[in-house]
């Protein structure tokens, strides 16, 4: 019979334990029900397996005191000496010596154009961003990827053009090749120097700083800002808190990194993109950049518009001028009509857009100035079989460029 510490020992090792066992029992959740991107196992949120963790290992540590007490000094400097390296392994990554991130995922750290890397050429091969996010089963995608000396994405070296493409990830287009992209196609079109400035992750003050960082020429040329309705509002937020996308990046810390990759490995992937996902003539197309990521950030919306009407008077006061393009979510253009699955998270496509097209195209008429909205065209392109986006990915697929580049070239404000 053991002695009375001893079993009182033991019975607390039990209570945590069972308690441990009653946070995952009480906090099982389900991915529609969580709002969440990524689970445990795909039913439980990090901070709740992590409470459980810790309860079951303070669990472990009374059980072994109750048995033994040396035992219970060697578990105890083992926890202490896990605990101090996790600490150094974390402040590597804090500290910019190692890239964590890099380290569990290196397929997730491509260099395509979150900074200005002048002179860049690079050849590989990447995945689309929502597969590569949601950890789906899809061939890599070869690409060359290649900047001018202002370490954009065009393929002629220039030092000014007569029309200027501002914008973000939709201009850098690193899944297709640039003679695809809208860029190339404007140029061929019209003949006239065509220049991209346009990095990834860039929000609306963000791409008029780069511009403007650039010294580019704008004498007699057209600036074209495209603004894009999924994003660019929670980017311009972040930017408002000195949280840019052009300085050095920032490492992840170790546990972060370890999470994430706990999270993919152990979350299933069908049911999570199935609720994130409609089907168009049969194909699965993944949605991203919904209701949830534009809603808490509408009050952006009217510094970001001020911010260009300034950009505006800058360009015009240097001879040049300037018109707004927009760029429409996925969902907006392909939502309406797809097929969702029972509880899929779009299915009711209204309650997940804003009335943003409407507020810009107001301030475009107060502020005279070109406004060309793109989501006609690429819903015609849909209705007529050309979906303009790629399954698994956030941007446009060649085709989505093309029919871009032919509304532009039609568009009276690109005549000279």
């Amino acid at each position: 019979m053991k002695p009375p510490s001893t079993a009182r020992g033991l019975l607390a090792a039990v209570l945590l334990v069972a308690a441990a066992a009653a946070i995952l029992v009480a906090t099982r959740t389900t991915l529609a029900a969580s709002g969440q991107h990524r689970l445990v196992f795909g039913m439980w949120r990090t901070r709740h397996v992590l409470a459980a963790a810790g309860l079951t290992w303070l669990g472990a540590l009374v059980a072994v005191r109750a048995l033994s007490v040396g035992a219970f000094e060697r578990a105890l400097c083992a926890s202490l000496g896990v605990g101090l390296a996790l600490v150094g392994l974390e402040a590597t990554g804090r500290a910019v010596l190692v890239d964590w991130a890099g380290v569990f995922r290196p397929e997730s750290t491509s260099k395509l154009s979150f900074q200005a890397v002048p002179h860049l050429d690079e050849s590989g091969e990447t995945t689309p961003d929502l597969a590569l996010a949601w950890g789906l089963p899809v061939a890599p995608i070869a690409y060359r990827f290649r900047t001018d000396s202002h370490g954009f994405r065009n393929a002629i070296d220039r030092e000014s053009a007569t029309l200027y493409l501002v914008g973000d990830s939709y201009l850098v287009a690193g899944l297709l090749p640039f003679e695809e992209t809208v860029t190339a196609r404007v140029e061929a079109a019209l003949r006239r120097p065509t220049m991209a400035v346009a990095l990834s992750g860039l929000g609306p003050e963000e791409e008029i700083a780069v511009f403007e960082g650039a010294e580019l020429d704008v004498e007699g040329a057209l600036v074209v800002q495209f603004f894009f309705e999924g994003n660019d509002l929670s980017d311009s937020a972040r930017w408002s808190v000195g949280i840019t996308r052009t300085s050095p990046p920032a490492r992840s810390g170790f546990l972060n990194s370890l999470i994430v990759s706990v999270q993919e490995a152990t979350q299933p992937v069908e049911p999570f993109v199935d609720l994130r996902s409609g089907r168009l003539n049969g194909v699965q197309y993944a949605f991203r950049w919904v209701g949830a990521d534009v809603f808490p950030h509408l009050d952006r919306l009217e510094p970001v518009l001020g911010a260009l009407s300034a950009f505006r008077t800058r360009v015009e006061s240097r001879g040049g001028r300037y018109a707004v393009v927009f760029l429409p979510s996925k969902l907006r253009v392909l939502g309406p009509l797809c097929e969702f699955t029972e509880g899929a998270l779009y299915a009711d496509v209204a309650t997940q857009l804003s009335d943003l097209p409407q507020r810009l195209a107001e301030w475009a008429r107060s502020e005279d100035i070109p406004l060309l909205d793109l989501t006609p065209a690429l819903i015609a392109s849909t209705r007529a079989g050309e979906v303009p986006w790629f399954q698994y990915d956030t941007h446009w697929n060649e085709i989505g460029h093309r029919v871009a580049a032919r509304e532009l070239v039609e568009w009276s404000a690109m005549e000279a």
